[in-house]
């Protein structure tokens, strides 16, 4: 074995067996054999230079680099876990964290040789499996993930700069205008900025990534990016697993509110407005739309296969359109800007309707709920700013914040400093609708994300479906464990006559159970945790395996005061009156943070109520829910089965608490026609917590 100087470039290692040695910590260097660099080697990783310091008198001129994949001669989960190891061993090494390094600055580590894969497998996973935060700070700067946008920005920025006919563009009434296509980069990177911000307390230690659809979540999986910040949507499907990950993706506090819309041709656009739920009476449509865009299956359902053009690269969409592939466009936004600057001069218009909710949220991934809270928090810092009318000149005024511990206590107000709130982010360079704004209590916050195609089976060979262990043990066990705070009339009271619990908290339970045995709507246990601090603290000694009315802070959502854990929460069920201390601030039904899949199962299943009051489907038509193959054959009718057992969000809510507090408010739905503001903060700024 011969020492070599690994150099940028791309390196073949013959095998997993490949060695390490390091000086002092802050040098490293990789041993290979010498023969290892012929072409049918089985490994092939490409090397960049991260970090080289002159300074350093126990480098042995070593070269410090970063490997990542540059074959696909391995399996998916290998080949990531080789690639995203080797990182950051090497990293790990530099830094002095792999335990075991001599502290003679001559001798080689008591790293052991891996002689097959399993072995090899086995240190990279344990490599793998630390904290996300953690390695990035060890690493010293944040990468974001940015997919697609900056490059499709700046060729129809640059299209726009070109345009020879200025009043074209100028005189035409469009949504999208030029410093939106120029700014949109600007906002993604200062988002990225702000969570440096929140973590170094300096912004500058970011870099942005640019990626596409077909790599991104691969590059999230094996820690090339830490965190995906656009053109995302939240959905079930992903939530639940996406396979280039081989995970499920941790979807943060939504950024921005759209839908999907349709541009083109103005007849055929009008023949959708005026068939909006019957799309086929348009027999001469034909909609291009994205391959990546998870909420496609929308239009999948409205129209035969023949009418839709799934395109795979986003410049194909416009180019399908020019070239007569298709007559309309299906997109987030409003498209007409792109297609005159492409030269189209035809007749163009916009759909009326949104076919499709898009909540573009920035991406983790499921497994580290810590970071997952981190990215999130400085999300609803930075929102919460913006509410409350504290800007980067008045960052101090949000406050401290224990909830990361002492190296973190001003992550807010660094996030903030760094470019402002999210209002001052998104004048950087994203349109704005009335939705991305702060509620203010008079009009509704119902709604629903998008749910992907989760009518389409999962084969073993895409990853599914999911296996879920506590809502296997619960179905095993053959009853649910549902904590709520009884004496509470309307949300949930005890009947000693009749023996009976009743009331909205308790419906929730009830449809939650129905999903998960075959609509049986007597199998599950109530606890009563008679506080709020009781129910957190049922939940986290696993006597229940949800609770009930659990109110969602800042606070609560990292670490709950009286249990000192965080908690998943899924969209309030119910928001009290605004100033009226009657009633809670908000209901979520909650889970511990050890399984996101159970959490994803009790998160959507809560939002099929909201879903079938949109939908207008009722209890007695329950079988017009959609069916759901995420979690297997014996879950699918999940949606159904919870409606059936107590309707929409329309009939429990008129069931348990109509006479007592009349439906209004933000207890309404939002619907996307409505265009009403659809931003919800939750109570924990600003002050310190």
């Amino acid at each position: 074995m011969s020492r070599i100087n690994v150099l940028p470039g791309s390196y073949a290692v013959h095998g997993p067996d490949f060695r390490t040695s390091s000086g002092n910590g802050s040098s490293s260097s990789l041993q290979f054999p010498l023969n290892t660099v012929p072409n049918d080697s089985s490994y092939l990783v490409e090397a960049t230079l991260v970090v080289e310091d002159p300074s350093d008198s126990n480098r042995d001129d070593a070269v410090i680099i970063e490997a990542r994949p540059a074959t696909k001669n391995l399996p998916k989960r290998t080949m990531a876990l080789i690639i995203a190891g080797m990182a950051v061993i090497i990293i790990g090494l530099v830094a002095g964290l792999v335990v075991g390094v001599g502290k003679d600055p001559n001798s080689v580590a008591n790293i052991p040789t891996f002689d097959d894969e399993e072995g090899l497998e086995e240190i990279v996973t344990a490599v793998s499996k630390q904290p996300t935060l953690h390695r990035v700070r060890e690493r010293g700067f944040l990468r974001c993930g940015i997919t697609g946008n900056r490059q499709l920005v700046g060729f129809f920025a640059d299209l726009l700069l070109s345009a020879q006919n200025n009043s074209l563009v100028q005189n035409a009434s469009m949504s999208i205008g030029v410093a939106d296509i120029q700014g949109s980069p600007r906002f993604f990177q200062s988002y990225c900025d702000a969570i440096a911000a929140g973590i170094f307390g300096d912004s500058t230690k970011s870099e942005v990534v640019d990626t596409n659809p077909r790599e991104r979540f691969q590059q999230l999986s094996n820690h090339s990016i830490d965190v995906l910040i656009s053109e995302i949507a939240v959905n079930m499907k992903q939530d639940i697993y996406e396979p280039n990950a081989d995970n499920g993706l941790s979807f943060a506090t939504p950024f921005k509110y759209s839908g999907i819309v349709l541009t083109g041709l103005a007849s055929h656009v009008q023949c959708a407005n005026s068939n909006a739920h019957a799309l086929s009476s348009c027999s001469d449509i034909k909609i291009c739309i994205r391959m990546d865009y998870v909420y496609r299956n929308e239009l999948d359902l409205l129209l035969p296969k023949s009418q839709i053009v799934h395109v795979e690269d986003p410049f194909m969409v416009f180019t399908n359109f020019t070239g007569g592939s298709c007559n309309v466009i299906a997109d987030g936004q409003d498209q007409r800007l792109a297609l005159r600057l492409l030269g189209f001069t035809g007749d163009l218009a916009v759909s009326e309707r949104m076919y499709s909710p898009i909540w573009t949220s920035l991406v983790t991934l499921d497994g580290d709920p810590e970071w997952a809270d981190f990215a999130n928090a400085i999300t609803l810092a930075l929102l919460a700013a913006e509410q409350r009318g504290i800007t980067r000149e008045t960052a101090d005024q949000i406050g401290q914040t224990s909830l990361f511990g002492p190296e973190y206590e001003n992550m807010f107000i660094d996030a903030v400093e760094a470019h402002g709130n999210f209002g001052e982010i998104f004048d950087l360079g994203l349109p704005r609708t009335r939705r991305e704004y702060a509620n203010n209590g008079t009009t509704g916050l119902l709604a629903s994300a998008a749910l992907g195609d989760v009518e389409q089976p999962i084969s073993r060979e895409q990853g599914g479906p999911q296996k879920n262990a506590t809502l296997e043990m619960v179905a095993a066990r053959g009853f649910l464990n549902c904590g709520v705070r009884g004496g509470r009339p309307g949300f949930a009271s005890y009947n000693s006559t009749s023996s009976e619990w009743r009331g909205f908290d308790v419906d929730f339970c009830i449809a939650l159970s129905a999903s998960i045995f075959e609509g049986d709507t007597s199998k599950i246990h109530f606890n009563n945790a008679v506080t709020m601090s009781g129910g957190f603290g049922m939940l986290r000694s696993g006597t229940v395996d949800v609770f009930a009315g659990a109110l969602w802070t800042i606070e609560n959502d990292v670490r709950e005061m009286s249990t000192g854990a965080g908690y998943t929460f899924t969209q309030p069920y119910f928001y009290g009156p605004v100033g009226d201390v009657r009633f809670d601030e908000n209901l979520c039904l909650a889970t511990r943070q050890d399984d996101a899949l159970w959490s994803a199962y009790v998160y959507w299943t809560a939002q099929a109520v909201v879903y079938a009051e949109e939908k207008n489907i009722a209890k007695g038509t329950s079988s017009k829910m959609p069916l759901v193959y995420s979690f297997g054959d014996d879950f699918q009718r999940m949606f159904r089965d919870a409606i059936h057992a107590i309707g929409n969000y329309d009939e429990a809510y008129t069931r348990n608490l109509v006479n007592m507090l009349p439906r209004g408010e933000r207890n309404m739905l939002n619907l996307p026609q409505n265009d009403n503001p659809l931003r919800y903060i939750p109570p924990g700024f600003p002050r310190e917590v």
